[in-house]
């Protein structure tokens, strides 16, 4: 914790004022510290012992306990007071964690926070869970440090490392430590490991610290795949589609030469034509082909994402049932996988301008999310509430008027605590209005009957779930609906219930990238 030279006498003029004495001193450091002042800070007059006690106090990283246990010894002093509320309480309020000890500033984190809120959570807990176990081999981390289990939430971190576990064996801040290990693992990216190493760096002289050398690799994370399964009309046969897929494996968000390879069931062709009825079962074989052929590591996600016809956005496709390896039993694929819908029409339709303008939007996301630490959690609610577009019903809606506004306020999504239209022609409206609005995201409920529908979506679509990719609030959606499926009276859950549409311009299938549409056949 440094001072300026201002901040550092005004702190040595309130402790006088508070302790006017050297006994009252004297008695405020063993009652509090548990230390002898004349062991630590000795002095001429009570000036030089609170000066030197300041010494002793910052030299052994005691610094801000030092002025919280002043201020709590004598809270009616004004001037500690003042000092005190001008050097920690904004801080730590916004932070959300105790003073005590807290080795890096407001600014520090909020750098930091920038940098790792790009890369995956699972990441961010692997590289946590071993930065602690070096600290102490013999603790039982997941005991101790239960959110490393399954890490939801940046928060969840900061709380570990600036609250629980602030310094290793060696004095250095545990945040430093985690932070040069994540720099270590490739799956970060060099953009980000550069970054991350150039913060180290700052910090390490800001403290003057020497930093030991880590290693350069962890055990294996688990790797994040994602299974793009587009569905397009047939126009020879009424109500047949096309379905074909590709994978990502191994998918990072910041790289930018990975490249989808394609999934094909027969040596005829990629494309498999089927009836509505039989799109489920398609997607099953897809994906037992990419996880035995493609995925055969044990600590691997597969999301399955489907590009949908503006047709067939409003079916329940998550409800629809897949084989899960036991006897003839069958479960949901919303239950079984990280499962959402994507707009097909988004990247094949009006030459590119839908997926531009979803890429605007995209780059307004991640700039809002920087900005999310510097802020309270009373702006971050009242913004989130401003970029979520909220819709209860559904009867009279000007979609032309709502899709206008979608775009010029620059929504980052769509909520429907109400069911969508009856009507075929004003659920086509409605999704119109979104896939023009350039709005990434729209989550809906198939029933009108849930009770607490509000506070549900309202904890569904917290501030956290806003992190590049939209990850965290995938997985919110999969953690949900697999609750909901457990239940006996699984219809009266949100997540039975939920409709997901979450769409990503920087993860697309090969075929439907623009440049490459031209080359494809359509199968008329």
């Amino acid at each position: 914790m440094n001072l300026s030279g201002s901040e550092h006498e005004k702190l040595c003029d309130a402790i006088i004022s508070a302790y006017p004495s050297e006994t009252k001193v004297k008695m405020m450091v063993r009652h509090k510290l548990g230390e002898d002042l004349a062991a630590i800070a000795g002095g001429e007059n009570l000036k030089e012992v609170v000066f030197n006690l300041m010494e002793w106090a910052k030299s052994h990283g005691k610094l801000g306990q030092l002025i919280k246990s002043a201020h709590e010894s004598n809270p009616g002093n004004q001037e500690l007071k003042d000092i005190y509320n001008q050097l920690f309480t904004n801080f730590f309020n916004y932070a959300g964690i105790e003073f005590d000890n807290c080795p890096i500033s407001n600014e520090q984190w909020s750098n930091l926070h920038g940098i790792i809120s790009k890369i995956h959570l699972e990441l961010l807990a692997q590289v946590c869970r071993i930065t602690l176990q070096n600290i102490d081999k013999d603790k039982d981390i997941l005991g101790n440090y239960p959110e490393l289990i399954q890490l939801n939430r940046i928060d969840e971190l900061k709380h570990i490392l600036l609250q629980k576990c602030t310094h290793n064996d060696k004095n250095i801040p545990t945040i430093v430590e985690f932070a040069k290990r994540l720099a270590k693992e490739k799956e970060v990216g060099e953009s980000q490991q550069n970054k991350l190493n150039q913060w180290v760096e700052n910090i390490a002289k800001e403290l003057n610290i020497t930093l030991p050398t880590y290693s350069e690799a962890i055990s294996p994370t688990i790797l994040q795949s994602y299974l793009m399964i587009t569905v397009c009309p047939t126009l020879k046969i009424a109500k047949k589609f096309y379905l074909q897929a590709e994978l990502i494996r191994d998918y990072l968000a910041n790289d930018a030469n990975q490249r989808p390879m394609k999934l094909e069931l027969n040596q005829e062709s990629a494309k498999v034509e089927c009836s509505f009825e039989e799109i489920a079962d398609t997607i099953h074989q897809f994906i037992i082909l990419a996880k035995t052929e493609h995925i055969k590591q044990y600590k691997h996600y597969l999301t399955v994402e489907i590009f949908l016809p503006l047709q067939l956005l409003g079916r329940s496709i998550d409800l629809e049932e897949i084989p899960i390896g036991i006897d003839d039993e069958k479960r949901p694929i919303g239950n079984e996988y990280r499962f959402f819908v994507r707009f097909l029409e988004r990247f094949t339709n009006n030459n590119g301008q839908y997926v531009t303008q979803l890429s605007l939007r995209w780059d307004e996301l991640a700039k809002w999310v920087q900005k999310i630490p510097s802020q309270t959690e009373l702006q971050n609610k009242t913004e989130l509430q401003n970029k979520i577009y909220h819709i209860s019903k559904v009867d009279d809606c000007n979609w032309n008027e709502i899709e206008v506004e979608l775009d010029t306020e620059e929504k980052l999504g769509v909520r429907m605590t109400c069911c969508l239209p009856e009507a075929d022609l004003d659920k086509k409206k409605l999704f119109i209005a979104v896939l023009r609005g350039g709005v990434p995201i729209a989550l809906w409920t198939r029933s009108n009957k849930l009770p607490n529908i509000e506070k549900e979506f309202d904890e569904l679509l917290k501030i956290e779930c806003f992190q590049p990719d939209f990850s965290s609030l995938i997985e919110s959606v999969w953690k949900l609906r697999k609750k909901a499926h457990a239940k006996k009276d699984k219809e009266n859950y949100l997540g039975y219930n939920l409709g997901f549409l979450c769409d990503n311009p920087n993860r697309v299938p090969f075929h439907l990238m623009l440049q490459n549409q031209s080359l494809m056949d359509t199968g008329t």
